[in-house]
């Protein structure tokens, strides 16, 4: 699909739960998802759960409390 094609989305605590598959299900619509969190480690797991034939997510580690 291809609804937010030429889009681009900023999802913060994107390493678990809705934040991974809110990136997942943005990048697999076309768009150039740039995902943040704190949790480095689970954060670089969001690549495994995005479709590689629509990958378009880039991980930052960031700390959105501050």
């Amino acid at each position: 699909m291809t609804r937010l094609k030429d889009k681009v989305a900023l999802i913060t605590g994107a390493s678990t739960g809705l934040g991974r598959r809110i990136s997942s299900l943005f990048a697999s619509e076309g768009a150039q998802v740039v995902a943040t969190d704190i949790n480095e480690a689970d954060l670089g797991l969001i690549k495994e759960y995005t479709d590689p034939r629509n990958f378009s997510v880039h991980t930052i580690v960031v700390d959105m409390s501050s």
